[in-house]
Protein backbone atom coordinates (compact mmCIF):
# COMPACT_ATOMS: atom_id res chain seq x y z
CA UNK A 1 0.00 0.00 0.00
CA UNK A 2 1.56 3.39 -0.75
CA UNK A 3 2.10 6.16 1.44
CA UNK A 4 -0.83 8.40 -0.09
CA UNK A 5 -3.62 5.79 0.34
CA UNK A 6 -2.28 4.80 4.15
CA UNK A 7 -2.31 8.25 4.83
CA UNK A 8 -5.73 8.94 3.24
CA UNK A 9 -7.31 6.07 5.46
CA UNK A 10 -5.78 7.30 8.24
CA UNK A 11 -7.21 10.57 7.75
CA UNK A 12 -10.85 8.78 7.25
CA UNK A 13 -10.38 7.32 10.38
CA UNK A 14 -10.04 10.11 12.19
CA UNK A 15 -12.80 11.97 10.57
CA UNK A 16 -15.19 9.13 11.23
CA UNK A 17 -14.22 8.89 15.32
CA UNK A 18 -14.42 13.18 14.81
CA UNK A 19 -17.88 12.44 14.01
CA UNK A 20 -19.03 10.13 16.10
CA UNK A 21 -17.60 12.05 18.80
CA UNK A 22 -19.80 15.12 18.13
CA UNK A 23 -22.80 12.96 17.51
CA UNK A 24 -22.24 11.62 20.87
CA UNK A 25 -22.14 14.88 22.44
CA UNK A 26 -25.36 15.91 20.53
CA UNK A 27 -26.56 13.37 21.92
CA UNK A 28 -25.94 14.29 25.50
CA UNK A 29 -26.51 17.47 24.99
CA UNK A 30 -30.21 16.71 23.99
CA UNK A 31 -30.75 14.62 26.94
CA UNK A 32 -29.24 16.86 29.17
CA UNK A 33 -31.92 19.65 27.60
CA UNK A 34 -34.69 17.48 28.07
CA UNK A 35 -34.25 16.34 31.56
CA UNK A 36 -34.17 20.29 32.85
CA UNK A 37 -37.33 20.80 30.55
CA UNK A 38 -39.26 17.87 31.74
CA UNK A 39 -39.02 16.42 28.31
CA UNK A 40 -36.89 13.32 28.74
CA UNK A 41 -38.61 9.93 27.59
CA UNK A 42 -37.24 7.80 31.18
CA UNK A 43 -39.42 10.50 33.26
CA UNK A 44 -42.43 10.74 30.98
CA UNK A 45 -42.38 6.95 31.33
CA UNK A 46 -42.15 6.77 34.53
CA UNK A 47 -44.69 9.16 35.05
CA UNK A 48 -47.02 7.23 32.69
CA UNK A 49 -46.29 3.70 34.90
CA UNK A 50 -46.61 5.20 38.15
Amino acid sequence: MSGGAAGREAGLRDCLRANLHRRKQQARARAATAALTGDAPETSSRGDAG
